[in-house]
């Protein structure tokens, strides 16, 4: 938690050297919070179960690496995720990382700062628990986003995340998480 914050403490920093316009390099760094949902899925082949595990609220990351092609696309590679805690039937808390790793885009309305955006991202989504990266649960994930530049080094924005995931020692278990969220970008 103390590595993120100072990452993005930094990053809000270096937004300050930023060019006049979106074109070039393209870098941004945010946080917020969001609620996640957390069901389960069993088929053998001839029977599917299904329930939830768990719900609840946590805390957004999210970084954005990549390029603009004008001053209205921008394409990146996204890491998105959400932070929080479960717990179990005994009352032990688990930490729970849910996210996208993938390729994103982003289009601006306008040409000038101060503008609506939707973005939308693609890639491979995981579940892991307990900081466990080895055990992760793996498969595909996809994010559509709104918002609004609030100035030339700061968006706001509201997203819809969905990972469908399976689990790592049984093929038949599969997890899907759905999260929305609220979230504060720093750019340059």
């Amino acid at each position: 938690m103390k590595k993120i914050l100072i990452s993005l403490f930094l990053i809000f920093f270096a937004t300050l050297a930023s060019a006049e316009n979106r074109g070039g390099f393209y870098l941004a760094g945010g946080f917020g919070l969001g609620n996640t949902t957390w069901e389960w899925e069993a088929d053998d082949g001839f029977t599917t179960l299904s329930g939830e595990v768990d719900s609840g609220s946590g805390f957004i990351t999210s970084l954005k690496v990549g390029g603009t092609i004008n001053h209205q696309h921008a394409i990146y590679y996204t890491r998105q995720a959400i932070h929080y805690t479960v717990e179990d039937s005994f009352d032990e808390e688990y930490s729970v990382v849910n996210g996208i790793a993938g390729i994103g885009y982003t289009y601006y309305f306008s040409p000038s700062f101060r503008t609506g955006y939707i973005e939308a991202a693609l890639g491979v989504g995981d579940l892991i628990l307990d900081q466990e990266i080895d055990d992760a649960a793996t498969g595909s994930a996809y994010l559509l986003g709104i918002g609004y530049e609030v100035g030339k080094h700061a968006q706001l924005g509201l997203f819809y995340m969905r990972t469908d995931t399976e689990d790592p020692y049984d093929s038949n278990l599969s997890y899907i998480n759905t999260t929305t969220a609220l979230k504060v970008e720093f750019k340059i």
